[in-house]
C-alpha cells in the first residue's frame, strides 16, 4: 500500500519522520531500502536525506519507536507485574515487526538510541522495590528481552509453514515418541513456553539469587 502525502499537484510532496519510520517498520526494519520507504512515501528517495544522513539512522529511529512501545511499565503496580508486560509487550510487537529481534540481535548501534527507554524501565523497577535494587533491575531486563527474543525466533522457524502446508512444530508432534518428547513440545503454546520462563526468572529474583543479593542460604 503506497501511503499518499502529495498535498496537491504542483507542490511537493509533504512527510514528517513519524510517517518515515511507519513506512520503515512495514517495510521491514532489518531489510527495508530507503527507495522502498521513499515509494510507500510517495516521494523520491533524495527526500529522506532532508531528514535522516543514512539508512542506518533511520533503522535507529525505527528501533526507537519499539522500545517507546514496550518500556512503558507505568500501569504495573509491581516490579513483577512490571517484567511480565515488558515480555508480553515485546512479544506482541515482535508479531507485528518480526524483524526487530534481528535488529536487536544483530546491529548494537542500532539499539543505542533506545537505552534510555530501558533505563526508564529499570528506574521503575527499582522504584517498585525490585529485590537487589539498580543490578537486579538491569540484569532482569537483560535477561527476560533476551528470554523473549530467542523465544520468539524459535518459535517462529518452529511454526512458519512450508509448501507442503505444514509447520515444523506440525511433524514434530505427529512422528516424535512421548518418551522422546522430553521439552513437552507437543503440548507447546504459541509462546513457547515464554511465561513459564519469564515466572522462573521472577521466582529466582524473589528468592534473592542474581546481582544485586546476596547468596541465598542453603536449605
Amino acid at each position: 500500500m503506497v501511503i499518499n502525502l502529495s498535498p496537491g499537484p504542483g507542490r511537493k510532496p509533504v512527510f514528517d519522520k513519524e510517517q518515515a519510520v511507519q513506512a520503515a517498520l512495514e517495510e521491514g526494519v532489518a531489510t527495508f531500502s530507503l527507495r522502498g520507504v521513499a515509494d510507500k512515501l510517495g516521494i523520491k528517495p533524495p527526500a529522506l536525506y532532508r531528514m535522516f544522513s543514512s539508512r542506518d539512522e533511520l533503522q535507529a529511529a525505527a528501533m526507537q519507536k519499539l522500545a517507546e512501545h514496550i518500556n512503558d511499565p507505568a500501569v504495573a503496580t509491581t516490579w513483577q507485574d512490571a517484567l511480565r508486560l515488558f515480555s508480553s509487550r515485546s512479544w506482541d510487537l515482535f508479531s507485528r515487526y518480526p524483524e526487530a529481534p534481528t535488529v536487536i540481535m544483530t546491529k548494537p548501534e542500532a539499539i543505542i538510541g533506545v537505552l534510555p527507554g530501558f533505563r526508564r524501565l529499570i528506574d521503575r523497577l527499582v522504584r517498585l522495590n525490585i529485590p537487589g535494587g539498580f543490578p537486579s533491575a538491569s540484569f532482569a531486563v537483560d535477561f527476560i528481552g533476551d528470554i523473549t527474543i530467542t523465544t520468539f525466533i524459535q518459535m517462529r522457524s518452529f511454526t512458519t509453514t512450508d509448501d507442503a502446508g505444514e509447520t515444523p512444530l506440525d511433524r514434530y508432534t505427529t512422528s516424535a515418541d512421548d518418551n522422546d518428547d522430553v521439552f513437552g513440545m507437543k503440548d507447546m503454546p504459541g509462546t513457547g513456553f515464554l511465561d513459564s520462563k519469564v515466572e522462573f526468572i521472577i521466582a529466582g529474583i524473589e528468592h534473592g539469587i542474581g546481582p544485586g543479593n546476596s547468596e541465598p542460604e542453603a536449605s
